[in-house]
């Protein structure tokens, strides 16, 4: 049977600093988090390595889907029931078509024994230091509910959260770890511990289920109802009881019995979780949830970078190019900076006698290249140059590192018109050419753009001005 992860996140958005000031304190005024202190680990020594240990009884009623190792001490094998046990060739250990590890017990061969008296002494060393933690964040918190305490529809923090009473779970409620994944919780409950049928147990703010220790003192035990979803490591006084259809992600670490029924129950030591973080650079913001965490092979959400007024999104750190952007089948943390580069503008524009074929409004990112224009002469015109000196045409302006403005330039082409330039036309316009034998030479440039090169035959008619 394949294994599903069923696990709850929420990330924070990337906001403003006093935006996400303004919404956090409303967000405390509407749900109020129990408030917290930063808690130390609470270690479970060899108890740690399975996903199942109790000390009087394994059980299942079939198909349970079981990922990670379970055994039992001081009892024997004999009370693992419902799994179908086949004994490994080495007899230490033996395996189930419903779990993705292995089962082990007292009466197995050598090392095993000890291992399975190793692992219980430290499930009872966990207990007994989670029940000795002392000041607590908050005591009692929830609705009195018979002789339980309902914390459903509560937000809490990391920290130490006791009870006097039992705890009951009538809705969803929810662990976050405020953007720290390795915040440590621990429920310290001198009754017992019920989640009801359909409820879930949500991680937000990057909470890790090998992180959250529920210590459970009361006379039943703890009893997660029907399609209820837990999150968490469960150490117990009594019993541990999940009912039809229910899910874990955790450990189920019982001093007296361990008995599911068709569930999904995943050890909380093989769930890895990952951080995406995406920041920008000077010129831009990353719209989108940052950071995100993600189990291991799961998406994160998009997020988008929008730049700046001026600038434009090149690409991220990482080299991607992808904007919005959404990483997929995630195996490692992500750290990445979208970066952003001024961007420019290259205009084109005509003088008289002409026009600029192709993009004449042109945006371009820092060292970027622009697209080809060409001037474009009218009849009886040819271009000369851009008003920049350039005489190329076509032209692409290469590595953009500032904003273009050019004009091409054009003259008219009296040869290629047929229009008779004679010299008396020439004075009377107040220029000035050269004789060579009898014809007269004139040179136009831009700053007389209405004659071009021309051979001119003085009129005998005309009189040289004074």
């Amino acid at each position: 049977m394949k294994t599903q992860f069923t696990h709850t996140t929420d990330s924070g958005k990337n906001l403003s600093r006093s935006y996400l000031g303004f919404l956090v304190a409303a967000t405390l005024l509407l749900n109020p988090v129990k408030a917290a202190d930063p808690e130390l680990p609470l270690e479970l020594g060899t108890a740690g390595d399975f996903v199942i240990l109790a000390k009087s009884g394994i059980s299942t009623v079939p198909p349970s889907d079981i990922t990670g190792d379970m055994g039992v001490s001081p009892i024997t094998s004999t009370a693992i029931t419902g799994f179908a046990l086949t004994m490994d060739s080495s007899g230490e250990f033996s395996t189930s078509a419903q779990v993705t590890g292995n089962i082990y017990a007292p009466d197995y061969a050598p090392p095993t024994p000890v291992k399975m008296t190793t692992a219980i002494s430290d499930m009872e060393t966990a207990y007994t230091t989670a029940a000795g933690r002392t000041i607590p964040n908050t005591n009692n918190e929830g609705a009195t509910a018979a002789s339980d305490r309902d914390i459903g529809g509560l937000t809490f923090a990391p920290g130490l959260h006791k009870w006097t009473t039992g705890v009951l779970v009538s809705t969803n409620v929810t662990l976050d770890a405020q953007g720290r994944p390795d915040a440590v919780f621990i429920f310290q409950i001198e009754g017992d511990l019920t989640v009801a049928s359909g409820q879930r147990v949500i991680l937000a703010g990057g909470a890790q289920a090998r992180n959250i220790f529920w210590q459970v003192a009361g006379g039943t035990g703890a009893t997660i109802g029907t399609t209820a979803h837990f999150e968490g490591v469960l150490l117990t006084a009594t019993s541990i009881n999940l009912l039809t259809g229910a899910s874990f992600n955790g450990k189920l670490l019982a001093q007296t019995d361990v008995n599911v029924q068709s569930n999904v129950i995943v050890d909380s030591s093989l769930i890895n979780q990952y951080t995406l973080t995406y920041t920008a650079s000077i010129g831009g913001a990353v719209l989108g949830d940052s950071p995100q965490f993600v189990l291991e092979g799961e998406d994160g959400t998009e997020v988008t970078a929008v730049a700046d007024l001026g600038f434009v999104f090149r690409q991220w750190s990482d080299g991607s190019i992808f904007n919005p952007r959404t990483d997929l089948n995630v195996m490692d943390d992500i750290t990445v900076e979208a970066e952003f580069v001024p961007e420019y503008t290259l205009t084109y524009t005509a003088g008289l006698g002409g026009s600029v074929s192709g993009d004449t409004l042109q945006t371009v990112a820092e060292g970027e290249d622009g697209t080809d224009v060409t001037a474009l002469a009218d009849p009886g015109f040819v271009f000369v140059d851009w008003s920049d000196g350039s005489t190329v045409n076509p032209r692409t302006d290469l590595n953009v590192m500032a904003d273009i403005t050019v004009e091409a330039q054009f003259v008219a082409d009296p040869v290629s018109c047929g229009i008779p330039i004679t010299l008396g036309a020439l004075l009377e316009n107040d220029l000035s050419g050269s004789f060579t034998g009898e014809n007269l030479i004139y040179t136009a440039s831009s700053s007389n753009p209405l004659i071009m090169t021309a051979v001119i035959t003085p009129e005998t008619d005309s009189e040289p001005r004074p």
